[in-house]
């Protein structure tokens, strides 16, 4: 199996405006369509 690493992720501090789950949703959805990898909370 070929070892496959994230090259391209944004981090997410789930405090304030991104304790709510739906922003981290937008949030994730325009890095996707941004092209980014991964974000991580």
């Amino acid at each position: 199996m070929k070892n496959q690493s994230i090259h391209d992720s944004i981090e997410v501090a789930p405090f304030g405006p991104y304790s709510d789950p739906r922003l981290v949703v937008e949030v994730a959805q325009a890095a996707e369509a941004a092209g980014w990898e991964a974000i991580t909370l």
